[in-house]
């Protein structure tokens, strides 16, 4: 390459954005396994291997949100100088709420029965930590949606510094939760981290590039996920029995209706499938 090519301003401009999320990285890294190395220091050897459990079996959101993060960014790019797009970014995120909160929640209703088929008897009761790693990856993903304003304002600054919040939120919470509650208190600080990162980003990026987002629905969206899991724990076993686990599958679909209150689905929508169906 020769140096004369190089536009220097571009450089400067390059370098500007880039570098505060060379920091960002390694605290990105701390958010990931600090709750491992904590747990050491704080807890028995089978709290670690129970949560090692929760934490495979819950990184199974990861397969979605990980697609995502893959897509979303050069679609959001692609479509930035259209029109509609502030409009399509707020669709988005209350769609991505809507899905996401139905697969971690389906995921934590069945994760009892998933680690009866995939595991050993020592690690069944590890389902009671899926929940809220579930629910922390789901927030991870809503990262990069929250993220687009400052992305496309071009400011890496809000980025950098949500993920570093992020990382000093999760250390003290693990120092402060295990404890007292083990791994549950590291499941805990995994979930609030991310939900934080996500929330900073979401005011930071709006000062830099206003979308109408609609908050509500994502907080409809978790807080019918919270309250089916929760009904779940109080009055469902978590054995191998069949019957339980019919009633949590139509307690999945508790999520039909709300899709229809935020208009992700409608009516118009029904008869194009019923007569793709017919055809």
């Amino acid at each position: 390459i020769a140096p004369r090519k190089i536009s220097l301003p571009l450089l400067r401009e390059m370098l500007v954005f880039g570098l505060p999320l060379v920091p960002a990285s390694l605290a990105s890294w701390v958010t990931m396994s600090a709750d491992r190395f904590i747990l050491k220091g704080f807890a028995p050897t089978s709290e670690i291997g129970l949560y090692g459990a929760a934490a495979a079996l819950a990184s199974g959101m990861s397969l979605v949100t990980g697609a995502f993060q893959l897509a979303w960014p050069p679609f959001a790019f692609s479509i930035s100088a259209q029109p509609g797009a502030r409009a399509v970014y707020a669709r988005v995120l209350t769609l991505y709420a809507l899905v996401g909160s139905f697969l971690a929640t389906a995921l934590s209703l069945f994760a009892p029965l998933l680690l009866r088929l995939l595991t050993t008897p020592e690690y069944y009761d590890a389902y009671t930590s899926v929940p809220f790693l579930a629910f922390g990856y789901l927030a991870m993903g809503a990262m990069y949606i929250t993220a687009v304003g400052a992305n496309l304002a071009k400011k890496s600054g809000p980025v950098a510094l949500s993920i570093l919040v992020g990382a000093v939120i999760n250390t003290l919470l693990n120092f402060a939760l295990i404890p007292a509650l083990g791994r549950e208190g590291a499941a805990i600080a995994t979930f609030v981290a991310y939900v934080a990162v996500a929330a900073y980003l979401y005011r930071a990026s709006q000062r830099l590039y206003p979308i109408p987002y609609q908050p509500r629905h994502v907080w409809l969206c978790l807080a019918l996920g919270a309250a089916l899991i929760a009904l779940d724990r109080l009055l469902l076993p978590a054995g191998d029995a069949l019957a339980p686990y019919l009633v949590r599958g139509l307690m999945c679909l508790a999520f039909a209706p709300l899709a229809f209150a935020l208009r992700i689905i409608r009516p118009e929508h029904l008869v194009s499938a019923r007569n793709l169906v017919m055809a």
